[in-house]
């Protein structure tokens, strides 16, 4: 049951990877534009985006090209003209895999918060 388990998730997951990719197409190749205009990997501009939202984005980091990424996107200052241009494609979508399913789940620090 367990590799059945694991296949599942595997193949939800492509699945949802596909359709996001999918809904966000134009978008993805707005930021593809931009990270070859400014010489840099498409994860700088997509941080270099979050930059423009919030004061201190939390990152996680795996990998060294992980980190190559977030020193390049806090070298590079997106225009107000280039922030509007990856925002103007998005469109909004449900919640897609683990997120989706867990939709409805009671928080396990809800129970500590209250008691």
């Amino acid at each position: 049951l367990k590799n059945y388990s694991e296949k599942l998730s595997t193949r939800k997951q492509i699945i949802v990877a596909n359709k996001i990719d999918v809904q966000n197409e134009e978008l993805i190749k707005e930021v593809e534009e931009l990270a070859k205009k400014h010489d840099v990997p498409m994860a700088a501009i997509s941080l270099a985006w979050l930059k423009t939202k919030v004061t201190a984005p939390i990152v996680g980091a795996t990998k060294a090209h992980h980190l190559d990424a977030m020193e390049k996107a806090l070298q590079l200052d997106l225009t107000s003209d280039e922030v509007a241009y990856l925002e103007e494609p998005y469109k909004p979508h449900d919640l897609e895999g683990v997120m989706a399913d867990n939709r409805d789940r009671k928080h396990n620090w809800t129970d500590y918060l209250t008691h």
